[in-house]
């Protein structure tokens, strides 16, 4: 179990999402609907489904995505909040709509949901959209002001809603496999090492199957939640560049 252990060790170091096993990978929607179905919600709805449709054509079967809410597919009547909370430290990726609902206030329930999520996926799984036609981005809570919103603008009387639409699936699409995307190589190559492990190939053979592994995963540089084994002070919040940090242990 040498490389899964390593690798296991590399993802808890890393803001990367846990490599999942088996099952559809989820995207779980928080949605507002003080603001009119048609522009917000619904719309919101119609692009992410959309984008997920496309992906999933893109995909092999086994990465399948789904879109998820509110207490969708629970049985009986059960505790809206609770289901929520739960719903969204087990998905992949989450969306909000930050749409603002009164002068520089965004929806109440929305903002739970997302302070939520953060704690619980932290920012590199979350994404957010804006109908700015409702209030600009920059009326956004101060805490949100400096984080990557999604916009795009429709009100009831827009008479192109076809191709605001176009335009916000081609946003959330790329947004969503930016997400998911490093973390499948990272998942399918543990896969391809732990077979070839018990294939009893080398270690040398092993070792060169981690670094690739690596390379794959790293689409983009990844900020560590804690210093690596080795490194002292590193101020808080900074970004490290990753490294590949194994004990010789088998």
């Amino acid at each position: 179990m040498y490389i899964k252990n390593a690798l296991q060790r590399y993802l808890r170091m890393t803001t990367i999402p846990t490599v999942k096993d088996n099952g559809p990978w989820t995207v779980f929607y928080s949605w507002q609907s003080t603001l009119p179905n048609s522009t917000n919600r619904g719309l919101v709805l119609t692009c992410i489904d959309k984008a997920v449709e496309t992906l999933n054509a893109e995909m092999n079967v086994e990465d399948s995505l789904r879109v998820d809410s509110d207490t969708n597919g629970r049985p009986g009547s059960p505790k809206i909040f609770d289901t929520i909370l739960e719903k969204i430290k087990q998905c992949d990726v989450f969306i909000a709509d930050v749409s603002l609902v009164a002068e520089r206030q965004a929806n109440s329930n929305v903002m739970v949901e997302l302070g939520y999520a953060l704690n619980a996926l932290g920012p590199d799984r979350i994404v957010m959209v804006c109908n700015t036609a409702f209030g600009s981005i920059g009326d956004l809570p101060f805490d949100l002001g400096f984080n990557r919103v999604i916009p795009y603008s429709c009100t009831r009387e827009e008479k192109d809603k076809a191709a605001v639409r176009a335009a916000l699936v081609s946003k959330l699409k790329a947004a969503i496999d930016g997400i998911c995307r490093p973390v499948k190589s990272i998942s399918h190559m543990l896969q391809s090492a732990c077979r070839a492990q018990e294939n009893r190939i080398s270690r040398q053979q092993c070792c060169g199957m981690e670094l690739d592994m690596f390379r794959i995963g790293m689409a983009r540089p990844m900020a560590f939640k804690r210093p690596l084994l080795g490194q002292t002070n590193v101020p808080n919040g900074s970004e490290v560049t990753p490294a590949l940090v194994i004990n010789d242990e088998v």
